[in-house]
């Protein structure tokens, strides 16, 4: 419920700024604050029982929590480049669809091979 009140509010945010920054920041508010609390008692509940869903306990070694926020930044730059990069060509270069998702394919292969996915790698050398 917390990560979808969080999209949600986001979304109402990204929709507000869109039309000059008027009509739906309030409901944003609301609704983020909303997952804000969602978010925090679901963690204060995992913490609570003896068998959560997630062991947040794990996070408490420092080596463990380092790997996995600078895996989740990693993973973040790398995934996001295959949709973002595409819309940069069209709207920033003024690039076609055609051009701009031929790129973005070549982009895909790139990003496929260097996380050593042999599933996309097979499909970079059929089709690109």
């Amino acid at each position: 419920m917390g990560i979808g009140a969080l999209v949600i509010g986001l979304e109402f945010l990204s929709t507000g700024t869109q039309d000059g920054g008027a009509g739906q920041t309030a409901p944003a508010v609301v609704v983020l604050i909303l997952a804000a609390l969602a978010g925090g008692g679901a963690v204060r509940w995992m913490q609570r029982r003896r068998r959560p869903l997630f062991d947040l306990s794990t996070f408490r070694i420092r080596t463990f929590r380092v790997s996995n926020t600078g895996g989740f930044i990693l993973r973040t730059a790398i995934s996001s480049a295959q949709f973002l990069l595409p819309l940069l060509f069209q709207d920033g270069y003024g690039w076609d669809p055609l051009r701009s998702g031929l790129l973005g394919g070549d982009l895909y292969c790139l990003c496929a091979d260097a996380r050593g996915d042999s599933g996309s790698a097979d499909f970079c050398a059929v089709g690109g």
